[in-house]
């Protein structure tokens, strides 16, 4: 789960509504769906989520002047790698959670189960992009440049 459901939770229910837990340690939801559970539930018994982005990037430029009989000349080499990864990974799990509705004359709470556990699910995905590109340029006194490129990029 993602903290927008968590938000979209304080957003339409008031913190008045039912409390963090019931006096018999049962977990609070309002309605019949887990998208309007507590929000204190949904932080703090629903499971994580972990994220990771890296993104390395690389130039390297190499330039020579010729001397001799090819005075004049300069030769331009230019390389530039990128490489983009992400990496998610979540654990979840719900409890049952329960909607009371008042207590019994011996002070019993009367409640309902309006959504059943799910047990501890996993999953995970990734992610990842990278691009080469190479740039050569000769250049000559007087002359006009040669300039070869070549891009090429991948998604996995």
């Amino acid at each position: 789960m993602n903290t927008d459901a968590v938000w979209s939770a304080v957003q339409q229910l008031t913190p008045l509504l039912f409390p963090v837990t019931y006096s018999d340690g049962t977990l609070p939801v309002y309605g019949g769906q887990r998208t309007l559970a507590s929000p204190y539930v949904m932080l703090n018994n629903t499971g994580y989520m972990q994220s990771e982005d890296n993104r390395n990037m690389l130039t390297l430029k190499l330039t020579q002047e010729f001397k001799g009989f090819l005075k004049g000349l300069t030769l331009s080499v230019q390389g530039m790698t990128e490489h983009i990864n992400y990496f998610s990974e979540y654990r979840s799990i719900w409890p049952d959670l329960y909607r009371a509705t008042g207590r019994t004359a011996q002070g019993v709470l009367i409640k309902s189960l309006r959504s059943s556990q799910q047990s501890l699910a996993y999953g995970d995905a990734e992610h990842s992009y990278r691009q080469y590109y190479l740039r050569q340029k000769l250049i000559g006194t007087g002359h006009s440049a040669i300039i070869l490129s070549v891009r090429c990029s991948n998604t996995i």
